[in-house]
């Protein structure tokens, strides 16, 4: 968020603001001044003051002043990044087999036009021409979070793709989406949009999952808000990840404090952050090179599962858009309130939270499963705001099992389960359409090759 943003960039011009006084204090210390007196040609003589460096390693002042200065200039220029990558990126799993690119990707990518002449950046997933895809499998649209851009779904996308027809976009502003010209950045506009990208990438009669991470479940609510025809329609199903149905102050961890401070604090900063916006922008590539913006993602978004790649790739999502774009639609979040949607959603339903997650604790997913009809709730252990990321196998493999469990089936909603159903809810034996396969091939195959590449050549 932005408040994050302007603590990390606020502490990392101190860090420099600390280096100069350092190397001043330095230069001071070490500094010898000398008076001499000069005699001119035609006999008068006057004195002058000279300055000259002598310093002399040691333990005193100067040496701890020059080993300061040296050490918060080279945490401010990279040395922090190097230190928090290595410290935070490999704890559990293999950074190799974080981002790799599949080389079999059979991906459409469109421009969609929207009402104030802007475009809406596509992809779509399209499985190849074998039959690997049920023609009654519905299309699978994600909504990715707030700060965010389609990329954060490669990982989820990488293990279902054959088996399903996936749409990922740029919500406005974001990744390749131009930024709306009247400036609206209201979760109503961002509705809007994901009415147009269902018309623009489906057909008439096709029926749609919605799939909302962190802010993207307001988007989802609000399209179900404002489009009941067209919900009632094409989506077959929706699947709220790590996400909430209000103001997201409000059921952040330590909700109390942030909401105090919301009216005071908050949203003052948001709208100085739109003037200043390349300042703040300046600020935090400082943040990102001493390393500071890792240790925040690694915090808020990943439990140590993650890789190094992982983690730098999700660090960068705050040095890819624009701080004003940013404030803007985190102020549009705070008006937000989908509260009233729950209780109309009559269709198959999916909460996924994260166990230890500190951006939408676990309770809020509670609270909409109590009120979406029929609702089913899946927790992932240990999974912090980033679950789909770190915890992307889990996560394809949940959402897989729900689309062809209950959302699969034309024209009808399969019986849902029974109010007093666990939170964390068993998958049925249901056929996954060969993603669990495909995922333990994928997972092995980066093993094979380095396997393979280690292995010495025959003799010839």
């Amino acid at each position: 968020m932005v408040l994050s943003a302007w603590f990390r960039g606020l502490v990392a011009v101190g860090i420099i603001v600390a280096g100069i006084w350092l190397w001043r204090g330095w230069y001071d210390r070490s500094q010898v001044r000398t008076r001499e007196t000069v005699r001119m040609e035609d006999g008068p003589t006057y004195t002058r003051d000279t300055t000259r460096l002598d310093f002399h390693p040691g333990f005193n002042v100067a040496t701890l002043l020059l080993a300061g200065a040296v050490v918060t200039t080279a945490w401010s220029l990279g040395a922090g990044l190097l230190v928090s990558r290595w410290t935070l990126g490999r704890r559990r799993g293999s950074p190799k087999a974080d981002a790799r690119a599949d080389q079999h990707r059979h991906v459409e990518v469109r421009l969609l036009h929207r009402e104030d002449m802007g475009d809406i950046y596509v992809e779509i997933d399209v499985p190849p021409t074998a039959p690997a895809r049920d023609a009654a499998r519905p299309t699978l649209v994600l909504v990715h979070a707030w700060g965010a851009d389609r990329t954060q779904w490669h990982d989820v996308r990488r293990h279902l793709r054959g088996a399903w027809r996936i749409v990922t976009w740029d919500l406005p502003g974001l990744g390749n989406s131009s930024r709306p010209k009247d400036r609206d950045f209201s979760v109503a506009r961002m509705a809007k949009d994901l009415r147009r990208v269902i018309e623009g990438t489906t057909a008439s009669g096709d029926r749609v999952v919605l799939v909302g991470h962190g802010s993207g479940t307001l988007v989802a609510l609000e399209f179900v808000r404002l489009f009941p025809e067209l919900v009632a329609a094409r989506v077959a199903g929706i699947v709220l990840a790590h996400g909430t149905y209000t103001n997201p102050l409000r059921t952040i961890a330590h909700a109390e404090l942030y909401t105090a401070i919301q009216k005071p604090l908050i949203e003052p900063l948001m709208y100085l952050t739109i003037p200043l916006s390349a300042a703040v922008w300046a600020m935090q590539w400082l943040a990102y090179l001493n390393g500071s913006t890792h240790w925040a993602t690694h915090r808020a978004g990943f439990s140590g599962n993650q890789g190094r790649r992982r983690l730098d790739f999700a660090t960068r999502f705050a040095l890819r858009a624009s701080p004003a774009v940013l404030a803007r639609g985190t102020l549009g979040l705070l008006r937000s309130d989908g509260t009233a949607t729950l209780d109309a959603l009559a269709m198959p339903a999916l909460l996924i939270a994260g166990s230890a997650d500190p951006i939408t604790p676990s309770p809020a997913s509670e609270f909409m499963r109590e009120r979406i009809p029929g609702a089913e709730m899946f927790v992932l252990p240990d999974a912090r705001h980033l679950g789909p990321m770190e915890f992307d196998r889990e996560f394809a493999l949940r959402l897989a099992e729900f689309t062809l469990r209950r959302c699969t089936a034309t024209g009808a909603l399969v019986t849902p389960p029974p109010a007093d159903r666990a939170a964390s809810c068993p998958p049925a034996a249901v056929p996954t359409g060969g993603v669990e396969d495909r995922i333990d091939e994928q997972k092995a195959a980066p093993d094979r090759a380095d396997d393979a590449a280690r292995r010495p050549a025959p003799a010839r």
